[in-house]
């Protein structure tokens, strides 16, 4: 695999990450207005892994913002290519 095919799929999966927990949090915090204390309990564990699957996706955008896109430059700025190819 690809160095780019590989970073386009570690972000595919870095915004899932996010969308995952950004979702489940709101879902576990209707638990939390339960009675019962096993659903208070189930409420709290969820919403606790929903922040960190969104947190870890959020660090995982960042560490691939900051490594840059992983393709062969082109040429400098100001290099004229087109007087070097003969057809």
């Amino acid at each position: 695999m690809k160095a780019s095919a590989f970073q386009t799929v570690c972000l595919i999966l870095a915004v899932l990450t996010i969308a995952a927990g950004a979702l489940g949090m709101p879902v576990s915090f209707l638990f939390l207005a339960s009675r019962s204390m096993a659903d208070i309990t189930a409420g709290t564990s969820g919403f606790v892994a929903g922040a960190v699957l969104l947190g870890s996706g959020l660090i995982a955008l960042t560490i691939l913002a900051a490594a840059g896109p992983h393709h062969s430059p082109g040429p400098p700025p100001g290099d004229d290519w087109r007087g070097r190819i003969s057809l």
